[in-house]
Parts: structure tokens; sequence; C-alpha cells
């Protein structure tokens, strides 16, 4: 049973809104040039912290538009036309013991296009939940992010994106 759409355009679309931090990873004929800065750390009392910062500079080879959608305004959404830089931002905080681990934050991105007013025209926000168990050298995650905008768009293509990781730590020595 097929879980996503054969239409490419759609699907990629999809990418780019599930999580949006990384939403260049789905452009097409698009190269980013992507720096991201940021500071993390775990207090005495199992309390962690994850702050971030960066933008992303984006050349693409030629104007592409999201037809599907018949969108007609630049947006992580509809694409771009123009070499564009795009900042996002982020903060989590979360606990952590031997074998469980968990989190929420709200990470977002914003525009830096001349001609768009406004921080809401300009950003997308979501809000992230995520838990995590060890065992020996396994990780295993599960998050669960939700768009935090009103955007129509946004709303009518992304209600929720689910997600899970399994890490195997593969160094010779166990901590």
């Amino acid at each position: 049973m097929p879980f996503t759409p054969d239409d490419k355009t759609q699907l990629s679309s999809f990418g780019r809104l599930a999580d949006i931090t990384r939403f260049d990873a789905f452009l097409e004929k698009t190269t980013a040039l992507k720096l991201r800065m940021g500071t993390f750390g775990t207090t005495q009392a199992n309390l962690s912290y994850h702050v971030f910062g960066g933008v992303s500079v984006l050349f693409p080879e030629e104007r592409f538009f999201c037809d599907y959608y018949h969108v007609t305004r630049h947006s992580p959404v509809a694409g771009f036309d123009e070499k564009s830089a795009v900042i996002d931002y982020g903060a989590y905080l979360g606990l952590e013991t031997e074998h469980f681990d968990g989190s929420m934050g709200l990470i977002g991105m914003m525009l830096t296009e001349d001609g768009i007013e406004g921080f809401d025209e300009r950003s997308l926000h979501q809000g992230e939940f995520s838990g995590g168990v060890r065992l020996g050298r396994c990780h295993a995650d599960v998050s669960f992010l939700v768009p935090l905008d009103d955007d129509l768009l946004y709303a009518a293509l992304l209600r929720y994106s689910f997600g899970f990781q399994l890490t195997i730590d593969l160094s010779s020595s166990e901590d």
C-alpha cells in the first residue's frame, strides 16, 4: 500500500514542510549553502537544552514553483526563482535519564527576501515533541511536529509530521 502520492511536486512540498529547518533538502534544481551554529548541554538535574540558528543561501538553477497548488507568492511551500536566504532557528528543552529522554521545542524559519511584509508572512513555525530510549549501543527516537502558523496553504498540506530514528553506535568502546 503506497504511503506517498505519485506526484513528485506534491511529495516535494510535503518534504519541505515535514521539518522546516531541513526544507532545502527537498528543493528541486537548487543548490543550498547552509551554515548553522548552536549550543547544547545537560544540567546536573538531567535537564537538557539545545538552541541553534543558521542561514541557508539558495541558488536555484531555474525558476520553479509548486504548480500543483497554484501558489503565486514566494514561500517555502511554493519555491524560489532567484538567489534567496532563509534563516532557521530553534530551541529545545528536555529531560534525560540513563535509558530514556524526552524533549519539546520550537523551530522556525524566516525568508529574508524583499517585498514580503511582516513577520507572519515571512516565517513558518513548528512545535516538536520527541522521546527516545537507549539500550546499550542502540538509541530509538520518535518525533512529532505540529505546524503553529495559520497559513492556509501550510495547514492544507500538512497537519502534523511523525518521524522515527534509529541510531546504532559502532564505536569501539561504550561509555
